[in-house]
């Protein structure tokens, strides 16, 4: 944690309560807060842990602020820790119950790829060319003009749902069927596809200042499923191109107006580390376990605990980020019944390596097509990039999932 934080009695709302939201929460708690958590799912696990628990349709947002309204009339803040769903009903609550303007973003900036590309646009960032289209066959008239590869993807949808890189004339019916499909609000984006390496970087921002932490690059399930990762690998600080992505995802951020709490960014970049252009970015953390856990292996920064820090009125901490070699990968999902896990303790066993398991046994799958399909996250870290290399192989060959079609 951030220093001794003493109880305060305070409200911190979570908008949205899923998987990835409960580390906070119980961090929150631990650190004095009374906990409110909002969700449109009953289930959801941070429902649970929280002091209070409101299941309501998260986009509902005065509806939501009446709940919270009944539990008390003063909060010191809402987060969406590692969510895009919640970062709007955030940012709204937190102007309706007059926390302080530093604490608040503008969350459409994050969460709709058109009024997000507009914008970078307008600030010289570097973006592939794009239109927005909110009628099928509009949609289609363009595509077929068009020369190949192109990507087709939901205005707001986030972890590649509804996205599909565009290869061949009978794709285009589907994806953008599909890509309508996952738009709340109606309306896909075409864009031209950036050929190059994908890069992440993950930052913190406060009060307008905006420390970097972590860039990795991204390893595709296959080439048949681009849109989905399979590792993330810790990019060393000190590469010397290492600052050319970092200025294009910092110009980004700046360009959003990024205030405070968690960035994510994905950029696309050549062999060598120079910027070709930025895919999309967030106001939150990267999920499954790339904020929760894997920012502190590689970097030795409790992200968790940054996380609270704009609430706590305590002196925001010196972020200097470090570099440890590691890798965050994941076992994507396959066709079939999940019938057995081996070799789980014999992986978790080796030093440096973590494993969670997100799968159910017993439950059917289809094969990878958005980042939601994967059966575990794996974290190697060690001193030397081989011993990261050396246990991961461990993991790939030992770690094994049956399925019964």
């Amino acid at each position: 944690m951030i220093g001794q934080l003493v109880p305060r009695g305070e409200f911190l709302v979570f908008s949205t309560a899923g998987y990835w939201q409960v580390p906070l929460i119980d961090a929150a708690k631990k650190a004095g807060f009374q906990t409110i958590a909002v969700d449109s799912d009953s289930s959801a696990p941070g429902l649970d842990i929280a002091d209070y628990a409101i299941v309501w349709d998260i986009h509902d947002f005065e509806a939501v602020a009446n709940q919270i309204e009944f539990v008390t009339k003063k909060i010191s803040g809402a987060v969406s820790y590692c969510s895009d769903a919640g970062i709007n009903l955030s940012n709204f609550l937190m102007t309706h119950f007059d926390c302080p303007k530093s604490l608040i973003s503008n969350g459409a900036n994050f969460t709709n790829k058109g009024i997000q590309r507009q914008l970078l646009r307008e600030n010289g960032v570097l973006i592939p060319d794009f239109e927005i289209f909110s009628e099928i066959s509009q949609a289609e008239l363009f595509c077929n003009a068009l020369s190949f590869p192109y990507v087709i993807k939901p205005v707001d949808s986030a972890g590649s749902r509804g996205v599909c890189i565009v290869t061949d004339l009978s794709q285009i019916k589907e994806a953008i069927a599909n890509a309508f499909n996952f738009s709340n609000t109606g309306q896909i984006i075409i864009e031209c596809y950036m050929p190059g390496d994908e890069y992440t970087l993950e930052v913190f921002a406060l009060e307008g200042i905006i420390h970097p932490l972590l860039i990795t690059k991204k390893v595709k399930v296959s080439t048949a499923v681009q849109t989905v990762a399979s590792e993330l690998w810790a990019v060393d600080i000190n590469n010397p191109k290492f600052e050319q992505i970092l200025n294009l995802g910092l110009s980004a951020f700046q360009s959003l107006n990024l205030k405070t709490g968690a960035g994510h960014i994905e950029l696309i970049a050549d062999g060598n580390l120079n910027p070709i252009g930025v895919v999309e970015a967030a106001n939150r953390g990267g999920g499954f376990n790339l904020a929760t856990k894997f920012i502190q292996r590689a970097t030795g920064i409790d992200f968790v605990s940054l996380s609270l820090s704009p609430f706590t009125k305590e002196k925001f901490p010196a972020v200097t980020p470090k570099f440890n070699p590691g890798v965050l990968m994941f076992f994507p999902t396959q066709k079939g019944q999940l019938s057995a896990i081996s070799g789980l303790d014999a992986c978790s066993m080796q030093d440096g390596v973590e494993i969670e398991i997100l799968a159910t046994l017993g439950r059917v799958y289809n094969g990878p097509e958005s980042d939601a399909d994967r059966l575990c996250s794996v974290i190697v870290s060690a001193k030397k990039i081989e011993l990261v290399q050396q246990k991961l192989q461990y993991v790939r060959n030992n770690l094994n999932f049956e399925f019964k079609l």
